[in-house]
């Protein structure tokens, strides 16, 4: 089976660029990570998906405030994406990881069949481990560190946005089989095309970059089967699996069918002990070179005469 990779390349050259070291100065940043600040006020649950801003908060909210809602968690989600047309058949498999302890030390794992990285935040210490290479330190960086975590848990809103445009969410029941009660939404697709109005101001994943190919845009939805379960207490996504099919209109006959499976969850609430850094190598620095603009005719020139200091005024 042909393998196609739905990342773009420009996210992973960002993923790349992010991680390497420059020789421009970078701003430092005051106090550490655990010093983050996020909402963490009660969720009207009973409004969910019924409310624009209620519906928003939930499918968008940033791995921080979930992670501040619950002290610690274990997020991973694994996509499976099979694009057909006749019988030609192109697939992904995907695996996002993001741990957090409740000192806010964090360790995010994204492996795609176009790359592997690995980036642990400890205290201070930045780790960052590119495909099977070693485990390397980097210096502090900026906050831009933290799209890595947003990368991996906006995977569900990610998901769900392929259908968007006829989504539907079955009556919630009270699931108490899971390690925290939650409320389990099914979903579904509605016959009449849904508007659900953009994301307030602040709310909005932010991601690297836009959508990476344009088949999202042309993805019309045909089949959706699965479940969404949402924290009773916190209203902080907890588990997202689905199956779902799309159409691809990139021609008009036989276009390309897409299929879908996505499993997530997040494990662990509140019981991350710590996330510890392993051994790494210090992170590799090119020296620079000497520039001496001059060098080419330095022979031509005369020699430098040497300064006479001045002699010092009397008192």
């Amino acid at each position: 089976m042909k393998r196609i990779s739905l990342v773009s390349p420009l996210l992973v050259a960002l993923m790349t660029l992010t991680c390497c070291r420059t020789d421009e100065p970078r701003p430092k940043v005051p106090g550490s990570h655990s010093a983050e600040r996020y909402d963490t006020s009660p969720i009207a649950l009973d409004r969910f998906p019924d409310d624009p801003a209620v519906y928003h908060r939930v499918l968008h909210m940033r791995f921080g405030e979930a992670a501040a809602r619950l002290g610690s968690l274990r997020f991973l989600a694994r996509s499976s994406f099979v694009f057909s047309r006749g019988a030609s058949e192109l697939e992904q498999n995907d695996t996002y990881l993001a741990i957090q302890d409740s000192l806010g030390n964090y360790q995010v794992l994204l492996d795609t069949p176009e790359s592997q990285i690995e980036v642990l935040q400890v205290n201070e210490q930045i780790l960052v481990r590119h495909d099977r290479g070693h485990l390397r330190s980097k210096p502090r960086r900026e906050l831009e560190l933290q799209a890595w975590r947003e990368i991996a848990f906006s995977s569900m809103y990610q998901v769900l946005s392929l259908f968007r445009s006829r989504l539907a969410f079955g009556p919630p029941t009270l699931d108490k089989a899971t390690p925290r009660p939650a409320l389990r939404f099914p979903l579904g697709l509605t016959d009449k095309p849904v508007e659900v109005p953009p994301p307030p101001s602040g709310l909005d994943t932010p991601l690297p970059v836009s959508p990476p190919a344009r088949w999202r845009e042309l993805a019309r939805p045909l089949d959706l089967r699965g479940d969404l379960w949402l924290d009773a207490d916190t209203g902080v996504p907890t588990k997202l699996v689905l199956d779902g099919r799309l159409e691809i209109a990139d021609r008009q006959v036989r276009p390309t069918q897409l299929s879908l499976r996505f499993d997530a969850a997040v494990t662990d609430a509140g019981k991350v002990a710590s996330v510890k850094a392993g051994d790494a190598l210090p992170e590799f620095e090119r020296r620079r070179r000497v520039r001496d603009p001059l060098s080419f005719f330095r022979d031509q020139l005369a020699p430098l005469e040497p300064v006479e200091e001045a002699a010092p005024s009397p008192p």
